[in-house]
């Protein structure tokens, strides 16, 4: 009765939020303060004003009040929770870490099985808080990394990735901290490092099918050690969407710690 009564009271001095604002924090098991509902809905209408959310299958945001808010899938909340595998470590008003050995977070949902996550058209993006290099998959698909793979900075200094396809895509990047995506459509592969273009190419001669494996947060193949505070799935975005979705990750980070994420 308590928790019904708080949320209650949020929803009425927050009538006008988003219904997709009211959904994710009717999902919350605890009620965010009235600070931090507006940080959300103040990314979730940059999301839908910028075609983003509409194109999304899963959008986590790991910088939360606690675990379980963090773990909820913004788009269909009670859908596809993330699961936390093996440990990782939260917390508060930054994300998840992972181990580097075992530790992950798993949607639950194959990659041949998302509604708008496919072979032609799709993207995974992160943001990362940890610089350093590593060759391990920040986020894709679990144990299968054709079906996805998106790593932030390897020990070439590249942000590099690839979807449904055997080859990676390569952009120069000498700071794992931040936000970094691959998208695709057709058979180009882009990635970008902050909201802008590191990278593209043709893979049409690499091209295999999207498998089954789960798409995940800290793991693809390898198991990452960073620190991430936000991860997404979905169809493919345009060059201007990259640039607001860094924008508005970076603004609703930053309200939570400010100077989090630089």
């Amino acid at each position: 009765m308590p928790k019904l009564f708080a949320v209650g009271r949020l929803m009425g001095a927050g009538r006008g939020y988003l219904p997709q604002t009211r959904a994710l924090i009717a999902a919350m098991t605890t009620p965010p303060t009235a600070a931090r509902a507006a940080l959300i809905d103040q990314l979730m209408v940059a999301l839908v004003n910028s075609g983003i959310f509409a194109k999304l299958d899963l959008f986590y945001m790991l910088c939360a009040a606690d675990s379980q808010a963090a773990r909820l899938n913004w788009i269909f909340p009670g859908t596809n929770t993330a699961t936390a595998q093996n440990s990782p470590t939260f917390t508060a008003d930054h994300g998840y870490t992972g181990d580097g050995i075992a530790a992950y977070l798993d949607s639950g949902l194959a990659g041949n099985a998302a509604a708008f996550y496919k072979q032609a058209s799709a993207t995974i993006f992160v943001v990362s808080l940890t610089d350093g290099q590593s060759n391990l998959g920040d986020a894709g698909a679990n144990a299968q990394s054709n079906t996805g793979n998106l790593g932030c900075r390897d020990t070439s200094n590249r942000v590099i990735g690839r979807i449904g396809n055997t080859a990676n895509v390569t952009g120069p990047n000498t700071n794992g901290i931040g936000v970094f995506a691959v998208s695709k459509l057709g058979t180009v592969q882009t990635v970008y490092a902050n909201g802008s273009e590191a990278g593209s190419a043709d893979g049409a001669a690499t091209e295999t099918p999207i498998l089954t494996g789960t798409l995940s947060l800290l793991r693809s193949g390898g198991l990452s050690s960073r620190q991430e505070a936000a991860g997404g799935f979905g169809a493919n975005l345009s060059a201007a969407q990259h640039a607001a979705l860094n924008a508005a990750v970076r603004q609703y980070i930053n309200g939570c710690t400010p100077g989090l994420l630089p």
